[in-house]
């Protein structure tokens, strides 16, 4: 399974400890994760993707706030292309922020298969937004929007619908 996460808008950095420890913990895992591309470049991404495509390899997106947004930008450049994303999973979506300033698509097509949606639970500041389409888990979690990268207990749901996905 081959897996880009996309961080927030601080990128790997400090306010992003927790999601590199468990990017880390992804790879522990034996996944084969691509953390590298900022949220700001999600047309570098859906080509980084359709570049490296083996279809006999499930493809997941992760991303957390800005990230988040950004990971249904990808989504949204590859259906124009019939690339299938197995599964897509955001952690609290930001509100209407995107590359440049633009809405991002808030409404999952068909060539995603599965999308988790964790939305945190307060303050509402920087998150809260919502996804809308097919096959899609929306999750309220009490943790606050920075805070969910410390949740052990979401890390470790996102890992195991990760290996649902790895065994087909």
């Amino acid at each position: 399974m081959r897996l880009y996460f996309i961080y927030g808008w601080g990128g790997n950095s400090f306010m992003s400890l927790g999601f590199s420890r468990f990017v880390d913990r992804l790879r522990e895992n034996n996944f084969r994760v691509d953390d590298s591309v900022s949220w700001a470049y999600p047309d570098t991404i859906a080509e980084k993707i359709r570049r490296n495509r083996n279809p006999s390899i499930p493809i997941g997106l992760l991303g957390h706030s800005m990230g988040a947004n950004a990971i249904t930008w990808v989504a949204e450049i590859l259906a124009a292309t019939d690339v299938a994303i197995d599964i897509m999973i955001a952690y609290d979506p930001s509100m209407g922020i995107g590359p440049m300033g633009a809405k991002p698509p808030s409404v999952v097509r068909n060539n995603v298969r599965r999308t988790i949606c964790y939305q945190g639970s307060r303050p509402r500041i920087a998150g809260g937004a919502s996804i809308t389409g097919h096959n899609i888990e929306t999750i309220i979690t009490h943790t606050s929007h920075m805070w969910l990268q410390w949740d052990e207990a979401l890390h470790q749901i996102t890992i195991d619908a990760l290996k649902t996905v790895r065994k087909r």
